[in-house]
């Protein structure tokens, strides 16, 4: 789950506008003249499974997230579009996943490790650094993203362009208790799962099944996690959220593993609900 996408700056201060904007611009120039765009030579093949199956994988984890939050919504009767609601559909939707998991642990017999990766002491240092890099990045193509959709719409659309986003941020329901386990399934929980579906299995897979062409993995990653966030966000959402992933996923491939992107998509999320907060 990305959520906010840049339009969430025009709820924020001044002054907060002009230092992610410039935040933005700076970390552009970064990428391109250091050739953070480059993948390099990549980590080699992690675990030996086909594309297809890495990617079977991908949807197995998908669809346990889907079933676990749907049936926290049926079990415990839960309202959609509450707190209590976003938190515990998210936890059911992070159990889930878990399972879909341990599916595919059993499928490949514990193959599925090795795309994954454990965590390394030089992740918390990416993380960080793409994750401040990526929040003015994605935030400044956001802001482009609602202005030009304003021009076509001929109105000025919704700064705070994400279902969840809008529902934090709701200062009847901030700081109880639902509203901070929904906060932990926005930064901790929802990275964690998108970023070991889509950058771990969906991008992994993609480039196996594509012999390599890592570039177009990342992209048509990206697009299908556009995509899937259709039903909660604004149409102009989409265009950072695409950009975001596209970022996540060259974070995957120049450190061979998702935890590095699970900080990043983290700091993302954190950011935007700050800012709308401060807004």
């Amino acid at each position: 789950m990305g959520i906010g996408g840049g339009g969430v700056l025009g709820s924020a201060d001044t002054a907060v506008r002009g230092v992610v904007l410039a935040a933005g611009a700076v970390g552009t120039a970064l990428i391109w003249a250091r050739g953070l765009w480059r993948l390099g030579e990549g980590s080699g093949e992690r675990g030996g499974l086909a594309g297809e199956l890495v990617l079977l994988c991908g949807v197995m984890i998908w669809l346990g997230q889907q079933l676990g939050g749907g049936s926290a919504v049926e079990l415990l009767g839960l309202e959609v579009g509450t707190m209590r609601g976003l938190g515990l559909m998210g936890l059911g939707g992070g159990v889930g996943a878990g399972l879909g998991f341990a599916a595919g642990w059993i499928a490949t017999r514990g193959m599925v490790r090795r795309i994954i990766r454990g965590v390394r002491g030089s992740d918390l240092g990416a993380g960080l650094g793409w994750g401040i890099l990526s929040v003015g990045v994605v935030l400044t193509v956001g802001v482009a993203a609602q202005f030009i959709a304003g021009l076509i719409l001929k109105e000025t659309p919704d700064a705070l362009a994400h279902e969840a986003l809008a529902l934090l941020v709701d200062r009847e329901g901030a700081m109880g208790g639902w509203w901070w386990l929904a906060i932990g399934y926005v930064v901790v929980i929802a990275p964690v799962v998108e970023e070991v579906i889509f950058r771990g299995f969906v991008q992994e897979g993609l480039g196996r099944w594509l012999g390599g062409r890592r570039w177009v993995a990342i992209l048509g990653t990206s697009v299908v996690f556009a995509l899937i966030h259709i039903p909660s966000v604004d149409g102009q959402a989409l265009v950072p959220l695409f950009v975001l992933s596209c970022l996540l996923g060259v974070v995957r491939e120049r450190t061979g593993g998702v935890w590095a992107g699970v900080i990043v998509h983290g700091i993302f999320n954190a950011a935007n609900i700050g800012m709308a907060l401060a807004g």
